[in-house]
């Protein structure tokens, strides 16, 4: 009897297994529908052909940024100027060491006295050529009564001061920290 199972059991898995095969040219005999059993496997096999194709492509990334993330970019790089402009301005005109004004510079510094021009590399500089050479009454004015919430960028640079006198010029170094960059006197 338990012969009898076995062999039933593989007769009926091998009948099945035939009419899955045997496909659209069985129902074209029989007219009865069949289900294509190999149109199905050869889509699953299309299917997971692309898969595997895109997973071995190197990923391919184009950064775009959307426009109101662009604009909040701009924003933040405008308060992050207005923000340096005024800290320059309070510390020309309350500052008493070179020690603080350094720390808002951004080397090389470039002093425009006239004709005369001199570049500031470093603390080093800045002592030498002191604060009494920097912080000239016009400078003091004319960096005193501009409103940093007004200055206009351009080009990552701005300027604080009289354009037609003395002003400085902000800008960002190397690291894109915002600092003096230049100091501009007429005379």
């Amino acid at each position: 009897m338990k012969l009898y199972w076995i062999l039933a059991t593989i007769c009926t898995t091998a009948a099945l297994s035939a009419c899955s095969m045997a496909g659209p040219s069985v129902s074209k005999m029989t007219g009865a529908p069949t289900t294509e059993a190999p149109s199905v496997s050869a889509a699953a096999t299309a299917v997971q052909t692309e898969a595997k194709e895109e997973a071995s492509e190197p990923p391919t990334t184009v950064a775009v940024l959307p426009s109101s993330q662009e604009e909040d970019e701009e924003d933040l790089n405008e308060a992050l100027f207005r923000s340096a402009a005024s800290t320059a301005q309070m510390e020309i005109t309350t500052g008493l060491t070179t020690e603080y004004l350094d720390m808002i510079c951004s080397y090389p510094v470039t002093v425009y006295h006239g004709d005369k021009t001199t570049v500031l590399k470093d603390l080093d500089d800045l002592n030498a050529i002191g604060l009494k050479a920097l912080y000239t009454d016009e400078l003091l004015k004319a960096v005193g009564e501009a409103d940093p919430e007004q200055i206009v960028i351009t080009d990552d640079t701005a300027l604080l001061g009289d354009p037609e006198g003395a002003y400085i010029i902000l800008g960002k170094d190397v690291y894109d920290v915002i600092g003096i960059t230049e100091f501009h006197y007429p005379q």
